[in-house]
């Protein structure tokens, strides 16, 4: 059922990075961090390139070797996109990979390079995984592992605590061939879905499973969206909530709100 519209994806995607004016590279095996400009001299981690990233009009592209990334744990928020336009990162990188090269990565592939949810002593979860605040970005090719939406601890406006834990998106945020499991949440445990103005999120191609809410709300197991989203292609399954074990829909009022599930499976 994904095979369809891959040749228009990938055509959109190679239009999308001729224009860039920033690549940055990412390899959790080199001994030490460089500059990011190349394979050669890549960062140790994703958070550096991140945070190389402009929140201006120009285009950045990250690529990410695979292996297994840990998040930091600051304010809970992991992977932390802070209004950033126009970024793009892979996922399941070899090391050779250039803007003329890219990674190949569809609905057969499997995902190897892991973004991980950090854990305390005591084996538990004080973060979650990624955080996407307005602006727009785009994710490919990752896998999401684990998070707890109830450690985010920052005074403003990115879960309060209670959304989204492995994956919180407001604004344009955009997972393609990602998945995301393992994580928990008083609501929204997989992911927490909300636009900004304009801008909304949409999920692609992910498989969203094994994600669970905790005492709260309790709604979301899979996916909490609020409003104007869109989901086309996911797989959503094994996941458990009070209300709404796969996705809980929570738009408004039409018009102003609308969220579109399209040829996916929500099962178990």
């Amino acid at each position: 059922m994904r095979k369809k519209n891959f040749l228009l994806i990938v055509l959109a995607m190679v239009f999308t990075i001729t224009q860039a004016q920033n690549v940055y590279y990412v390899d959790a095996n080199v001994a030490s961090s460089g500059n990011g400009s190349t394979w050669n001299d890549a960062f140790k981690t994703l958070e550096e390139a991140i945070s190389s990233t402009t929140t201006a009009t120009t285009v950045d592209v990250i690529f990410v070797k695979k292996g297994t990334y840990t998040a930091p744990s600051d304010y809970g928020l992991g992977y932390f996109f802070d209004q950033k336009k126009n970024v793009t990162v892979y996922g399941n990188c070899e090391g050779t990979e250039t803007l003329s090269s890219l990674p190949v990565v569809d609905e057969t592939t499997v995902l190897a390079t892991v973004l991980k949810a950090p854990k305390d002593a005591q084996n538990a979860y004080t973060s979650r995984v990624l955080t996407i605040y307005k602006g727009s970005v785009t994710l490919i090719g990752f896998d999401i592992e684990g998070g707890d939406g109830s450690k985010e601890s920052h005074s403003n406006d990115y879960g309060n605590g209670k959304y989204g834990g492995g994956v919180f998106i407001m604004g344009q945020g955009k997972l393609m061939y990602c998945n995301i499991h393992g994580a928990t949440s008083p609501s929204g445990a997989g992911a927490y879905l909300k636009k900004n103005n304009a801008e909304k999120p949409v999920l692609e191609y992910c498989e969203i499973y094994d994600n669970y809410t905790a005492t709260g709300d309790e709604s979301g197991g899979g996916i909490y969206t609020a409003d104007n989203t869109s989901i086309k292609n996911c797989i959503i399954r094994n996941n458990s909530a009070k209300v709404g074990g796969g996705i809980y829909l929570n738009g408004g009022a039409a018009p102003a709100a609308e969220t579109i599930v399209s040829n996916s499976v929500i099962k178990n």
